[in-house]
C-alpha cells in the first residue's frame, strides 16, 4: 500500500486533485539533495534539537554529518530513556521550560496516539502533503503506525517486525526427520501454525541431552506479544467493531492455555531473561527456536554466535481457519521521528524528519550495526553492507514480514490495556490461575479503561486499524 492508498483509507481521496504541485516532487534530482536544498535555502545556521533512545546514537551520526554538511543546520543529541521514552517526550511538554524545549523525538511506534491526545506532538499532515517525495511512499514497507486518527504524526525509523528463527541443526538432521515423521506421521520443516510449533518445541526438548526446544519469552514485559500473536490466529480480533473486548471467548482462552502448556519445553530462563540476554542464549546453539527482530539477527549473525549461518528464518506462525491457512508476522515496536509540540522550529523538524528517512540518508544509519534501526524501506534491502550485516535470507523474510505485518494496538492508552494483559498472562503463567479467569478480568478491566479514555474515540482509531490489517487475514476472519 502506498502513502496515496492509505490517505484514500483515511478520506483523503480527493485531495490530489486540488493540491499545489509538490515542492520536491517537482525536481529531478535525488531526494535526499532536494529536501536539503528547502533546508539550506530557509534554515541554514539553524540548530534543532532531538530526543533519541539510548543506544540508537550511532544510527543518527550519519544523518547529523550529511545534514549539517549539506544544509549547514546541526543537530543537537539529547538521550532518552528506551523503555519510557515517550513519556519523555510527554514531560518535557508539560514542563514549560524553554531550554527543555525539544524539537523532534524518536518514540516508540505505539506510544503516538497517547502523544497526540495529549497534544504533546503536532499534526504534520499539511506538511506531508507540501514537501513528501511521492518516492517515499512507495518506497515504505510499513507505515500504519504513522497515523492516528486519520492524520499523519511522523516517519517510521525501524522495522521492528516479529521473525521466527530457527536452528537449522535441529530442523534438517536426518534422524530428526526420521523420527518426527514416524512420530506425527508428517513432514519436519518449517511450521506455518502455532499448533505446529508447540509440537517441534516439545519434539526438540531433551534437557538431559542440554537441548531445549526454544526461548520464547516469558518475562512479565514480552511474553504479551506471543499470545498476541496467537489470539490472531485463532482467526479472531482482541475487539468487536464497538471497541468491546472479545478475550473470553474459547479461542482466547484455549489460545493462553496453549501458551502457558508449551512453556514447560522451552529453556529455563525465559521467565528472567530480557532482550539480550534471550539474544546471547539463543546464540549458544542448543535450542530450537526463536522470536526476535533484526536486532536478534544482527547479534546472531555476528562473531559473537555460534549459529551464524546455522538458521533458518519464517514468518511466525499463523492458524487454520476454514481450510485457510495463514501466518502472523506482527509489526510490535518500531520507533517513528515525531515533532514536539513545544518546538519553535515544526517546519525544519519535519523536514529534518524527511531527509533521515529518505532513501539514501535512511540507509545510511541502517548501515550502523551498533544501533537499533533495522531496515523499513525497499532500497534498504538491495543494500550491499545491510545485506552483509544482516544476511540475505533474513532480509527475504524480514521484507515479507514488513508487508504482511498485523499492526499493534495502537489506540489511547496502549500502554494501560497491554499492562493489565501482561499482569493476567503472568498470573496464568506463574500462578497457574485459570486462563478463563484471569481473562475475564482483563476484560472487565479493559471495559473500565475504555469508558474513561471514551469509547467513541477508541471505536474510530480502532475501526481504522481492523481495516488496514492485511488483507488475507481479514478474508480469513469474515
Amino acid at each position: 500500500m502506498t502513502r496515496r492508498d492509505l490517505l484514500k483509507c483515511l478520506g483523503y481521496s480527493g485531495l490530489s486533485l486540488s493540491l499545489p504541485i509538490n515542492l520536491i516532487a517537482a525536481k529531478k534530482i535525488d531526494e535526499h539533495l532536494q529536501i536539503a536544498e528547502i533546508i539550506q535555502k530557509k534554515f541554514k545556521g539553524k540548530e534543532i534539537s532531538i530526543l533519541y533512545p539510548k543506544g540508537s546514537l550511532a544510527n543518527l551520526l550519519p544523518i547529523r554529518d550529511e545534514l549539517k554538511r549539506l544544509t549547514g543546520v546541526s543537530l543537537k543529541f539529547v538521550e532518552g530513556s528506551l523503555d519510557s521514552i515517550s513519556s519523555e517526550i510527554l514531560l518535557k511538554d508539560k514542563l514549560n521550560k524553554d531550554q527543555d524545549n525539544i524539537d523532534i523525538g524518536i518514540t516508540s511506534t505505539f506510544g503516538i496516539p497517547d502523544l497526540v491526545e495529549a497534544k504533546a506532538i503536532v499534526d504534520l499532515s499539511n506538511y506531508l502533503k507540501q514537501y513528501e517525495p511521492k518516492e517515499l511512499s512507495a518506497n515504505q514497507k510499513y507505515k500504519l503506525g504513522d497515523y492516528y486518527q486519520g492524520n499523519f504524526y511522523g516517519y517510521q525509523a525501524d522495522g521492528d517486525t516479529y521473525i521466527l528463527f530457527l536452528n537449522k541443526e535441529f530442523l534438517t538432521d536426518p534422524k530428526a526427520q526420521e523420527n518426527y515423521q514416524k512420530k506425527y506421521g508428517i513432514k519436519l520443516e518449517a511450521p506455518k501454525t502455532w499448533q505446529e510449533l508447540d509440537r517441534q518445541i516439545q519434539f526438540f526438548h531433551s534437557p538431559a541431552k542440554n537441548k531445549f526446544g526454544g526461548s520464547l519469552y516469558r518475562n512479565s514485559n514480552y511474553s504479551i506479544w506471543e499470545y498476541w500473536m496467537r489470539l490472531h490466529s485463532k482467526a479472531m480480533l482482541p475487539f468487536d467493531d464497538n471497541f468491546q473486548p472479545q478475550i473470553t471467548n474459547k479461542k482466547a482462552i484455549q489460545a493462553l492455555d496453549e501458551l502457558v502448556k508449551v512453556t514447560k519445553y522451552l529453556e529455563k530462563d525465559v521467565y528472567k531473561n530480557g532482550l539480550f540476554e534471550n539474544f546471547k542464549s539463543f546464540a549458544e546453539g542448543n535450542k530450537y527456536c526463536n522470536l526476535g527482530w533484526g536486532g536478534t539477527q544482527k547479534y546472531l549473525n555476528s562473531a559473537k554466535s555460534k549459529i551464524k549461518g546455522k538458521l533458518i528464518y519464517s514468518l511466525p506462525p499463523g492458524g487454520q481457519h476454514s481450510s485457510k491457512q495463514f501466518q502472523m508476522p506482527y509489526f510490535n515496536w518500531g520507533w517513528n521521528y515525531v515533532v514536539c509540540a513545544k518546538s519553535k522550529n515544526v517546519e525544519l523538524a519535519y523536514l529534518v524528519s524527511l531527509f533521515a528517512t529518505s532513501a539514501e540518508i535512511s540507509k545510511r544509519a541502517v548501515r550502523e550495526a551498533d544501533g537499533y534501526f533495522d531496515p523499513y524501506l525497499e532500497t534498504h534491502y538491495q543494500d550491499p553492507k545491510i545485506i552483509d550485516i544482516y544476511s540475505k535470507d533474513f532480509l527475504q523474510t524480514h521484507k515479507e514480514a514488513m508487508e504482511k505485518s498485523i499492526p499493534d494496538l495502537y489506540v489511547r492508552g496502549q500502554g494501560s490495556y497491554y499492562s493489565i494483559l501482561k499482569d493476567g498472562i503472568d498470573g496464568a503463567l506463574k500462578e497457574s490461575l485459570p486462563s478463563e479467569l484471569v481473562l475475564a478480568n482483563v476484560e472487565k478491566r479493559w471495559e473500565s479503561l475504555t469508558e474513561n479514555f471514551g469509547r467513541e474515540n477508541q471505536k474510530k482509531q480502532w475501526a481504522f486499524l481492523k481495516k488496514n490489517y492485511p488483507k488475507k487475514f481479514l478474508e480469513v476472519i469474515k
